[in-house]
């Protein structure tokens, strides 16, 4: 399947598999965020010329208001593509991060960095979000069975 997207203006174009590894189809969705109003995501998936799947538009605050407009406690990475518009956050798309082409993977890492940086990790709350892409992140490389260097 091939992914069509468009993140902060910019297109790129990738594969990955029509299903992830939690067994959900791929399917189209849009970004946007609630202060700003800006469409920052766009991804269309399309297998044989044709597009596939769902078709959901979501609010998740961008990179650029998630710090100036409300500095506090985010329950999500802000600007973030790994969580989809029509599932709920307990399902993230990690398995994203073995198909993005090299430019979005560093910016899920800078996104990420900046968040865990700027986040209270002795809040119970935040405890609570186990990202494990903190930990993989900061050796270099993205732990998810499919190694690659970043």
């Amino acid at each position: 399947m091939i992914i069509y997207a468009k993140v902060d203006g910019t297109p790129f174009q990738f594969e990955r598999p029509e299903t992830d590894s939690r067994g959900f189809h791929i399917g189209s969705w849009a970004k946007y965020c609630p202060y700003c109003l800006e469409g920052w995501a766009h991804f269309s998936a399309a297998h044989d010329g044709e597009m596939k799947g769902h078709h959901a538009v979501g609010g998740q605050m961008c990179a650029d208001c998630a710090y100036t407009r409300v500095p506090w406690f985010h329950r999500y990475v802000p600007g973030s593509l790994l969580e989809e518009p029509a599932m709920n956050f307990q399902t993230l798309d990690w398995d994203l991060l073995d198909y993005l082409p090299r430019e979005l993977l560093l910016r899920e890492f800078r996104l990420h960095d900046q968040f865990f940086t700027r986040q209270d990790h002795s809040n119970a709350s935040t405890q609570q979000l186990n990202y494990p892409i903190q930990a993989t992140y900061a050796a270099g490389a993205v732990a998810t069975g499919n190694e690659r260097e970043i």
